[in-house]
């Protein structure tokens, strides 16, 4: 993780395309932040 997955957080960080969600929260509030940032960028 700490070598091929976290560098990629700065990398499209820097870019401005990171989205973040709250993984802690119930299965459906994991599921509407997934499903509002797949139509925010598939639109």
């Amino acid at each position: 993780y700490h070598a091929q997955t976290a560098p990629l957080i700065a990398h499209y960080g820097a870019l401005g395309v990171l989205e973040k969600i709250d993984a802690m929260g119930n299965i459906d509030e994991i599921a509407s932040g997934l499903g509002s940032i797949v139509e925010r960028v598939s639109a």
